[in-house]
This record gives C-alpha cells, sequence and structure tokens, in this order.
C-alpha cells in the first residue's frame, strides 16, 4: 500500500519531469525552426561557411536559453543551475544525434558545449 507522502512525492516527480521533457522540446522546436529559417536565407543570400557556422552556434545558445527560460520560470529556484543542466543536456542531445547521423566525432565540439552551457545558464538567470 502507498502511503499519502508517497503518491505526492511521486506526483512531484512526474511534474519535474514533464517540465524538463517541455523545457527540451521548446529548446528543440526553436532549433528546428531557426534551421528552417537559416536554410531559407542561405538558399537565398549564398552566405560561405564561417556565416553558416556563426549563425548555427548563435542558433544553439540561443534555443539553450529559450528553454532555459521556461524551465526556469517553472522551477522557481536555483534556475541558473537549472539553465545550465538544461544547456548541458539539450548539447548532448545534439552531439548524439550528430554523432549517430555522421559516424564520426567532431573535435571542435567544446565551442557549442560552451555555448549551450553559457545560454542555458543565461536563460535561468533571466527566468
Amino acid at each position: 500500500e502507498k502511503k499519502m507522502g508517497e503518491e505526492v512525492k511521486s506526483s512531484r516527480q512526474e511534474s519535474r519531469a514533464g517540465k524538463w521533457l517541455y523545457a527540451l522540446t521548446v529548446s528543440l522546436m526553436v532549433t528546428f525552426l531557426g534551421v528552417l529559417a537559416i536554410s531559407f536565407t542561405m538558399s537565398r543570400l549564398h552566405f560561405g561557411s564561417d556565416v553558416l557556422r556563426g549563425l548555427c552556434l548563435t542558433l544553439e545558445a540561443v534555443s539553450a536559453f529559450a528553454g532555459a527560460m521556461l524551465l526556469g520560470k517553472r522551477m522557481m529556484s536555483r534556475r541558473f543551475l537549472w539553465g545550465l543542466l538544461l544547456g548541458l543536456i539539450y548539447f548532448l542531445v545534439l552531439f548524439l544525434a550528430g554523432r549517430i547521423l555522421s559516424g564520426s566525432w567532431n573535435p571542435e565540439a567544446m565551442l557549442p558545449l560552451a555555448l549551450c552551457a553559457a545560454g542555458g545558464m543565461l536563460g535561468g538567470m533571466f527566468s
């Protein structure tokens, strides 16, 4: 038999997991929409690879920022830490997806890691 306190604890954990899933989903949706916008712009303007890399890095930081802002508003305490953690998890999701799709390791992954972590932390702080 479950006691009353155990049910409350269980629903609180589900609620926290739901908050995380929602924030991560928002981050990934911002990324998806940003990639669509960059692709459309690139097909019209034909800019170089340096500009494309800069746009992609900016998009990663902005996406982590957006998700961390939402998570920070819902968590109410230690927002910068939750944001930092969301940025790191967001980077991990992107890194693993890229690794699976390309099948290779990119040694330049430290800059996106730092940008996702910083964007997430700032998003949590500004929430």
